[in-house]
């Protein structure tokens, strides 16, 4: 009897045609590897390539047959695949074809959702590179799959399907430097060093930097910091606003310095 040895294997789930993807670490045996396949049958359905990285030999193995073409009266075109999204999406494609009964949307959590949960009423008329609904976000997050559900007149069903990221949540972002209260003397200073520390759940997507309530740098990457001239004698004020990719924003706490001139 052949004893099934348990082994940790990266799996891997992309598009064919961008690559994009999402990936995750399980602990399996080769059985359970082979079974990969039906375990993410939500997402192998919707034409994706399921790859699994065995870390014992370092060879990757595509565990999918090439996903069959897409049809074109049952698509998912905004939001797209991976997206981030947050708030209320407003859902668009295509549920149209001969025969169609009705259409719906409904989402699940995770990668291999198991349970669905309906999204608005389900809709009889076709709708061409349209809105389909509306799905509110509001207190979710991490992955979801959002699936469209065609039912045809004969009783077939017809499914698109796009996992997605849902971000509710704002960054965190904080004025580092200068302290508060810092004050910095013309004679001797010419600058004011700015820091700002920022991070998000998701990926950041902005920071823009206000001395006095007027932007004064903004910065897609890192390191989030300006240096500012030295301005007029008194009191000046710096804030931060972060902004993430799925356009959750937060403020810094204002920080006070002074000039002296």
């Amino acid at each position: 009897m052949r004893c099934w040895t348990p082994y940790t294997a990266k799996v891997s789930i992309r598009r064919r045609d961008n690559g994009k993807g999402y990936e995750e670490y399980l602990r399996v045996t080769e059985r359970e590897e082979s079974a990969l396949r039906t375990e993410y049958r939500s997402i192998v359905d919707a034409g994706f390539l399921l790859q699994v990285d065995d870390a014992r030999a370092a060879v990757t193995y595509d565990r999918m047959v090439p996903p069959a073409a897409s049809n074109p009266d049952v698509q998912l075109m905004t939001p797209g695949f991976f997206d981030v999204v947050s708030d209320v999406v407003q859902v668009r494609g295509t549920a149209a074809g001969e025969g169609l009964a009705s259409f719906g949307l409904q989402t699940g959590e995770g990668l291999d959702p198991q349970a669905w949960l309906q999204i608005g009423t389900n809709q009889g008329i076709p709708v061409h590179d349209g809105a389909l609904g509306r799905w509110d976000t509001t207190g979710l997050q991490g992955v979801y799959i959002l699936r469209l559900t065609v039912v045809h007149d004969d009783g077939s069903v017809t499914i698109a399907a796009v996992p997605l990221t849902v971000d509710n949540r704002p960054p965190e972002v904080d004025v580092v430097l200068p302290a508060q209260g810092a004050s910095f003397d013309a004679r001797t200073d010419h600058e004011v060093p700015i820091q700002v520390e920022a991070s998000d759940e998701t990926r950041l997507a902005r920071v823009v930097i206000y001395v006095d309530g007027r932007p004064v740098e903004t910065r897609t990457g890192a390191p989030w910091s300006v240096r500012w001239p030295l301005g007029e004698a008194g009191d000046h004020t710096i804030r931060a606003r972060a902004y993430d990719v799925a356009g959750n924003w937060a403020d810094a706490a204002e920080v006070t310095f002074a000039v002296v001139r």
